[in-house]
């Protein structure tokens, strides 16, 4: 099964990073311990099966050694449902696509500064990710999850604010998912006393008020780490240098 794992943000890129690094080293050794449990399955199978044999050999055992050998069929049994009870993963894309956007962004990030927020892979079926509910043209129910599982407040080096937020909405119906989309929020406060906004390329999406830039993008598939740093690139070429401006001389985080 899936790793429950849930991340509060606050610290530096790289400190984070090195935290999802050793939770994806954690559940490669767990695995690895799993793998090697496993093969003591068919050992006590065939162990099991050595004890009824002899049984079967041994006219005067009275029975003992089949209870013996079913003894370690039902640890086997029990030795199975407690492996994939205690089998862990961690889901794989989503876990790719934060430590990846993060790791690109580390750079970006002032000495000082922190991103916050958080990276949820509980999944989307929970009661407290419950948006709405309604009911089919039959009368079975549905519902409606909407599960935003990475989020991030960053103050970048150059004075601008980036918000991003990546959500999956799932319909369920009779017990499975129906529907799935997956949404992308990126809102991009810009420092003023640095940047105007210039005309640039239109993004599909994107909203411009005052000093601020709001994209929101919609697809069926996942986002990757390219797609989201690509869009992030995007909103950035609306920007212009003011005359006579610079990039503060700020070490990277």
């Amino acid at each position: 099964m899936a790793a429950k794992a849930y991340l509060s943000l606050n610290a530096r890129p790289r400190a984070i990073v090195q935290v999802m690094d050793q939770m994806a080293a954690d559940v490669r050794r767990a695995r690895r311990q799993w793998s090697g449990l496993f093969l003591l399955l068919p050992v006590l199978g065939i162990v099991g099966l050595l004890f009824i044999m002899i049984d079967q050999a041994t006219p005067y055992s009275g029975g003992g050694f089949t209870w013996m050998g079913f003894l370690f069929w039902v640890g086997g049994v029990g030795l199975l449902i407690w492996l994939l009870v205690r089998r862990v993963s961690l889901p794989k894309e989503q876990f790719g696509v934060a430590r990846e956007v993060l790791f690109t962004l580390r750079d970006d990030v002032s000495r000082r500064g922190r991103v916050t927020g958080w990276l949820d892979l509980t999944g989307p079926r929970q009661h407290s990710k419950l948006a709405r509910t309604g009911r089919t043209r039959s009368g079975r129910a549905k519902y409606y999850y909407r599960d935003p599982w990475f989020q991030v407040k960053i103050k970048l080096a150059d004075g601008n604010l980036l918000r991003l937020t990546l959500i999956e909405r799932i319909k369920v119906k009779k017990g499975y998912v129906a529907a799935r989309r997956h949404q992308l929020k990126a809102r991009l406060v810009v420092n003023p006393g640095l940047y105007e906004i210039g005309p640039g390329r239109r993004l599909p999406g994107l909203e411009v008020q005052d000093h601020i830039l709001s994209l929101q993008v919609q697809q069926s598939r996942p986002f990757s780490a390219q797609e989201i740093l690509g869009l992030l690139k995007g909103m950035y070429g609306r920007l212009q240098m003011r005359p006579g401006h610079e990039l503060p001389a700020d070490p990277s985080a």
